[in-house]
């Protein structure tokens, strides 16, 4: 089975784009998807998100839940492209600034432990006002069951 690599996710931001990446590097965290940080020469740095074709349905609930939660005020990152029909299903976000927290929980004070602790909480609250069937768990839409979610 073949997997989504660096060169695809250079491909796949070139197509999009018609600007080919510089350099794509394929981000350390994470335990489902295939995410790389695509720079350029003349433009902010994006990310790819891709997966494999058996994954599909996880894009396609990203999009549905980024649509829905972003305009509440959770923050996610904007989708600038999509290809979920693709071959390796696909979302282009753009890259927020910042480390991912795995990276730095060690090194931050309480307060800002509880900084984060309380934008996790607000994030909930506007995940909670969207319909739902009431379950705890993943789905990738609301009123689906909740899914098992893949490894690398």
């Amino acid at each position: 089975m073949s997997i989504p690599d660096e060169m695809a996710a250079i491909e796949i931001v070139h197509r999009c784009l018609g600007e080919r990446p510089i350099a794509a590097r394929r981000f350390d965290n994470g335990i489902q998807h295939y995410v790389y940080e695509v720079s350029f020469t003349h433009r902010a740095s994006l990310v790819i998100r891709m997966t494999v074709p058996e994954q599909r349905q996880a894009m396609v609930g990203a999009k549905f839940l980024s649509a829905k939660l972003r305009p509440l005020g959770v923050p996610l990152p904007e989708i600038v492209s999509s290809g979920v029909e693709d071959r390796f299903p696909w979302l282009l976000l753009e890259r927020l600034s910042g480390t991912d927290i795995g990276d730095v929980l060690g090194d931050l004070s309480n307060d800002a432990i509880d900084r984060v602790a309380m934008g996790v909480a607000n994030a909930q609250r506007c995940v909670s006002s969207i319909e739902g069937e009431g379950r705890f768990g993943y789905a990738i839409h609301p009123r689906m069951r909740r899914i098992a979610v893949g490894t690398k």
